[in-house]
């Protein structure tokens, strides 16, 4: 297993922690289930630690990120959802290049992607409602830690806050 995977259980343990994720609702993506996602993305490969942690953490399993499309079965139309967006709010041409894998979209119009390369540093490219896109040069390894930091920060500003979000969404 590749060392750099540490940080996708580094996370998992971490959230749980802090009641973000719920161990008996955690579930990760079949093969089968990825195949779909990079089926329906139209990709042949996505780089290893992001295939790791849609195995461990693939479908939705408590409030973390509850309110972004980036598990699975979202994930299959996700490119197609992203690419209609970007079509009708900042260029009517907008086209994935092939190797592009969409992976985050927010009810505010976010959208992030990134290259399907082996490299773990990898381009992100990052789109806000009426702003340019924007380059981002980030290890997903970074982008897992982020996360993660986020809401260890919600926790401890607002302690409540996870547990209240738990409650109203069901996840308790």
């Amino acid at each position: 297993m590749d060392n750099s995977f540490s940080v996708v259980d580094w996370m998992i343990k971490e959230l749980i922690a802090i009641d973000a994720l719920k161990p008996a609702r955690l579930s990760g993506c079949t093969t089968e289930e990825i195949q779909q996602i990079m089926d329906g993305q139209g990709v042949q490969k996505l780089p290893p630690i992001y295939e790791y942690f849609l195995r461990k953490m693939g479908k939705k399993s408590g409030i973390f990120m509850s309110d972004k499309q980036l598990y699975f079965p979202d994930l299959v139309t996700l490119k197609d959802d992203a690419t209609e967006i970007l079509r009708n709010q900042y260029m009517k041409e907008f086209i994935f290049e092939p190797n592009m894998f969409v992976f985050w979209l927010t009810p505010m119009l976010e959208i992030m992607w990134f290259e399907t390369v082996e490299n773990p540093s990898v381009i992100f490219y990052w789109y806000e409602l009426d702003e340019e896109i924007t380059k981002i040069n980030i290890s997903l390894s970074d982008v897992f830690t982020n996360w993660t930091l986020y809401y260890q920060e919600v926790k401890e500003k607002v302690p409540s806050y996870i547990s209240m979000m738990n409650k109203a969404l069901g996840f308790d």
